[in-house]
């Protein structure tokens, strides 16, 4: 865990630092989950295709578009986006029944 308190600051500079055509910032998967959820308090919110995953803190919230190497079971993850103000891709009568039903626990 050491590795990751150090490697993801490095890793959050690296995308803050760079544009939208930078390079990709890849490190082993364990370290970068370990990185969103401890700084960022991002959880897995969606699948976008066979590889890549969005993480996010919630509705609103910070997210981060990771591509994983070989599989969900995965040792290499590289992040190819960051951003603010995440919102998920469901329609609005299911955002809505998610928010008025409390025993659902997440909207994503």
């Amino acid at each position: 865990m050491k590795q990751s308190f150090f490697a993801f600051p490095l890793f959050i500079a690296a995308i803050a630092a760079g544009s939208t055509q930078a390079a990709a910032v890849c490190m082993p998967a364990s370290e970068l989950e370990a990185g969103l959820v401890d700084w960022h308090n991002e959880t897995l919110a969606s699948q976008q295709s066979k590889d890549t995953y969005i993480w996010a803190s919630g509705i609103g919230g910070s997210w981060t578009l990771v591509q994983y190497m070989n599989s969900r079971k995965h040792e290499t993850a590289c992040v190819l986006a960051h951003g603010e103000n995440w919102i998920p891709n469901i329609d609005e009568n299911t955002l809505a029944s998610n928010a008025i039903d409390t025993k659902k626990s997440k909207l994503f």
